[in-house]
């Protein structure tokens, strides 16, 4: 099936004339981009925290997280993203976090990167509070009549898309 490349230019977001274009492997399976630290170094990235992962191979290894700018072939914008400092010699891998901070999912059957519609919690929220009330039987819903929305925000969470997974949500989940 289809593994794909991208071509994406990296920048320093606090010096963005420092900068590098490279083809990165679309990797799903990874939750932040990897890139070669001697790629970061050149481009004078620091490092802002460490991050503790298991890698394809099962190891699990702390490693090293920054933050630069990212700019993919053929989608708008220059956007901030976490990058994991890999190994010299390690492949480029573009990960889920920057796919979702772009606004895209992968299309692996076309070999595309494909623009989905962001949900916002609160356009979900009636909708919530309808289906809640139907679970419970009642006509409103409960945690907005005393102004705690902490649980609808759950349920709006659990939600993939524009509809509600109501298979994920049960009636044990709310009482």
């Amino acid at each position: 099936m289809g593994m794909f490349k991208k071509k994406v230019r990296v920048s320093n977001t606090k010096k963005p004339e420092l900068f590098f274009e490279e083809e990165f492997w679309i990797d799903t399976g990874a939750l932040y981009s990897f890139v070669p630290e001697d790629y970061l170094q050149k481009i004078g990235l620091e490092p802002s925290a460490t991050r503790n992962l298991v890698l394809a191979d099962g190891k699990q290894q702390a490693r090293l997280l920054g933050f630069c700018d990212f700019q993919i072939d053929g989608l708008e914008g220059n956007i901030p993203c976490p990058v994991i400092f890999a190994p010299k010699g390690s492949l480029f891998l573009l990960g889920a976090t920057a796919l979702e901070n772009f606004g895209v999912e992968v299309d692996p059957i076309n070999k595309r990167l494909k623009p989905i519609l962001a949900v916002i919690g609160g356009f979900l929220e009636s909708s919530v509070c309808e289906f809640v009330s139907s679970l419970r039987n009642t006509q409103s819903c409960p945690e907005h009549s005393r102004g705690d929305a902490s649980r609808t925000t759950l349920f709006i969470w659990r939600s993939k898309t524009a509809g509600l997974q109501k298979d994920v949500i049960s009636k044990k989940s709310l009482t």
